[in-house]
C-alpha cells in the first residue's frame, strides 16, 4: 500500500530564532449580556488582510489584539504573512511574549512576505488545507478588516459551523464592514463600539460574550473600533 504524501510542511523555531519550513434580531444598542465563559481558549485564529486597512485605527486594533492575546496567554493562529494587518497582529503578539503559529500556502510565501520570526510556521500545498488547519488549531475566531480572501475564510468557517460540519466556536468580527454585512444578512449579532485599548483590556470577556451566542446562524459579536 502506498503511503499518501503529506501536503503540509511544519516547522518550530530554530536556534537562530527563525522558523524554517521543513517537510512534514440585530441587538443594536441593547446592553451587552454578562460576559460568559468561553471555555478553555488556548489559541485564537485571526483572519485579516495583507493590506493596512482603510483607517489607521485598524492597525491599532490589530496591535492591541496581539498584545491582548499575549497578555492572556492565548496563542495566535494566523495566515503567516508579514504584510499589512497580518504583520501587525503577529509582530505585536511576538513583541509582547506571545505564541504565534503562521499557516500559509506555498504560492503565497513570497507574495505575502511569509514571517519567519514566529513560534511555528506551516506551509501548505493549497488554501483548502490552510483553512482546515487554521480551524483545527483554534478555539475561537477573530476577523479584522480584509479583502476577498478574508471574506472567503470567514464565510467558509461560518457556513461549516452552520451546517454542523464543525463545532460552534466564539467569533468576533472587527470593523464597520462586517456590521454592514450583518445588517443586510438579517442575522442576529451584538454590536459593540469602544476604543481599541478598552476592547483589548476585556478581550477574554468579549470572547465570553461571543461564546454566549451559540446559534450558528448568528454573528456572535461585531466590534467597530472608535477612531
Amino acid at each position: 500500500m502506498t503511503k499518501k504524501k503529506s501536503s503540509v510542511s511544519a516547522t518550530a523555531k530554530a536556534g537562530n530564532g527563525r522558523a524554517t519550513p521543513q517537510p512534514a434580531a440585530h441587538l443594536g444598542d441593547v446592553p451587552l449580556p454578562p460576559a460568559g465563559d468561553p471555555g478553555p481558549v488556548s489559541n485564537v485564529c485571526v483572519y485579516c488582510g495583507s493590506g493596512p486597512g482603510a483607517k489607521p485605527v485598524y492597525a491599532e486594533a490589530a496591535r492591541t489584539l496581539g498584545k491582548s492575546l499575549a497578555a492572556n496567554s492565548i496563542g495566535l493562529v494566523y495566515g503567516g504573512g508579514g504584510l499589512g494587518l497580518m504583520g501587525e497582529v503577529a509582530r505585536s503578539t511576538l513583541a509582547n511574549g506571545g505564541r504565534v503559529t503562521g499557516i500559509i500556502p506555498k504560492f503565497l510565501t513570497e507574495k505575502e512576505h511569509m514571517l519567519t520570526d514566529v513560534t511555528e510556521i506551516i506551509v501548505t500545498e493549497d488554501m483548502h488545507v490552510r483553512k482546515r488547519l487554521m480551524f483545527e488549531r483554534s478555539d475561537a475566531f477573530v476577523a479584522l478588516p480584509g479583502g476577498i480572501g478574508t471574506l472567503d475564510e470567514i464565510v467558509t468557517m461560518w457556513s461549516q459551523m452552520q451546517t454542523a460540519c464543525m463545532p460552534i466556536r466564539p467569533l468576533i468580527l472587527i470593523g464597520a464592514g462586517w456590521q454592514r454585512i450583518g445588517q443586510t444578512s438579517g442575522k442576529e449579532y451584538i454590536s459593540l463600539s469602544i476604543s481599541a485599548p478598552e476592547f483589548g483590556k476585556t478581550l477574554y470577556a468579549n470572547l465570553g460574550r461571543a461564546a454566549g451566542q451559540s446559534d450558528p446562524n448568528a454573528y456572535a459579536l461585531i466590534w467597530t473600533p472608535q477612531d
